[in-house]
């Protein structure tokens, strides 16, 4: 956040700086819909605390969807164990 926007301060948070920052870590950044997505989790939390302690009159956030801009873009396929294989992790007798 400090590289796209140094001087950043609450006044400047809105939907176009939403926007924007998205478009900016999906397409400067190399970051997919859903890096994009988790960049705004702790941005959106300091927003709702912003509230609670009076520094903001209203959630910025409120109305705005980053989707909109950047999708996300589902879970990739997962690698996992097979049943057989967790039996055979479980039982293993290591010394």
């Amino acid at each position: 956040l400090n590289e796209f926007s140094p001087r950043l301060n609450f006044g400047n948070l809105n939907e176009q700086f939403f926007h924007s920052f998205a478009k900016w870590l999906h397409l400067e950044k190399g970051n997919a819909g859903n890096s994009v997505h988790k960049y705004f989790k702790p941005l959106r939390m300091a927003c709702k605390q912003a509230v609670k302690d009076g520094m903001l009159d209203k959630d910025p956030f409120f109305g705005v969807s980053i989707s909109d801009v950047v999708k996300p873009n589902g879970s990739k396929k997962r690698v996992y164990l097979e049943y057989d294989e967790i039996i055979m992790l479980r039982n293993l007798d290591i010394p």
